[in-house]
């Protein structure tokens, strides 16, 4: 699965009313090479909250 598809997934689980929470886990900063692991965490993140925002619209 690329990113882009990644992101797409999660905003349209964001929008479904049997979506309550998310957890994203296994993330070691540590060992992410240029940060990109810890990035597409956080635009996950934001794109499931920006579902959950469209959901009330």
């Amino acid at each position: 699965m690329r990113t882009d598809e990644l992101f797409e997934a999660v905003m349209e689980a964001g929008r479904h009313q049997k979506a309550n929470a998310m957890d994203i886990v296994c993330i070691d900063y540590s060992k992410d090479v240029e940060k990109q692991t810890l990035k597409a965490a956080v635009h996950v993140m934001l794109d499931y909250m920006t579902g959950l925002k469209q959901r009330h619209i």
